[in-house]
């Protein structure tokens, strides 16, 4: 255990914090690591004093990997203002970086922040990360929120499907058999990929609803829903796919789920 913070040792974990992914980053964590954890968000305020880039990227990694809970309105900040001189590239490398720690930190009064970095249209990959880091927090209260984002934002459906399927519960049910009806094919996907996760045999009667309408895509979804799912009437309805349906591909899907363990609801993670 490091007794006394110098200069010199700040000097060394700056240097190293604003190299991440490289040697120089992971002896900087080590060094902070000899700290006592009440000294963290000092040191990190004080490393967060208008900052280059690389430093500032590298703060929010350090947080998340540390867990520092005290340095959270630290990772709120680097979040919602990364750094008014950054590049357009720079910001939201540290804002992603700043997304994940705050999923780490499972804190969740972060979440109304995350929210509000999910914006329609544009770049998909920072809201990805945002709905990621809000399932991780697992807050019942983002159930509501993240449907209407799901309903709302088609480019990451499957990303916001997935993170109210994880969080759970009858209102994160309820919000996916709704989105069974949505008029966009791919909210209609992701809410028939995210029943299959959570595994709940009471989505089996409107899957077989829309089973009977829709095409062949969302017919070979359905039948990898129902492979993990499982349980006896799915493997019928399986085997009818198997025996009738008219596409190939759907065929084929519903003979994967049925050797996959259908029975058990013992299938892949995802569909292909």
């Amino acid at each position: 255990m490091i007794e006394k913070v110098t200069e010199e040792l700040i000097r060394d974990i700056s240097d190293g914090l604003s190299w991440p992914d490289s040697p120089d980053f992971d002896r900087a964590i080590d060094i902070l690591r000899e700290l006592p954890d009440s000294q963290y968000r000092e040191i990190f305020e004080s490393l967060l004093n208008d900052p280059p880039a690389g430093l500032a990227l590298g703060v929010a990694q350090a947080v998340g990997i540390l867990e520092c809970r005290d340095a959270l309105d630290l990772k709120l900040a680097l979040a919602e203002e990364p750094g008014k001189w950054f590049s357009h590239e720079e910001r939201a490398a540290v804002r992603l970086a700043a997304v994940r720690s705050l999923g780490v930190l499972r804190e969740p009064s972060a979440v109304g922040i995350l929210f509000d970095l999910i914006a329609p249209g544009g770049d998909t990959e920072l809201p990805m990360e945002v709905v990621q880091s809000i399932a991780r927090i697992g807050s019942a209260d983002s159930i509501t929120p993240l449907i209407e984002k799901m309903n709302d934002n088609p480019p990451i459906a499957l990303s916001a499907a997935g993170a109210i399927a994880e969080i759970g519960g009858e209102e994160a049910f309820t919000g996916l058999v709704d989105g069974l009806k949505h008029e966009d094919e791919y909210i209609r996907s992701a809410s028939i990929w995210a029943l299959g996760k959570m595994g709940d045999e009471r989505a089996i009667d409107s899957l077989l609803t829309i089973m009977r309408e829709c095409d062949a895509f969302l017919r070979a979804d359905i039948a990898w829903s129902l492979g993990q799912i499982g349980g006896i009437r799915a493997r019928q309805l399986l085997e009818a796919l198997c025996q009738n349906d008219a596409d190939l591909g759907v065929r084929r899907e519903a003979a994967k789920a049925i050797l996959q363990g259908a029975v058990l609801g013992q299938g892949s993670e995802q569909p292909e």
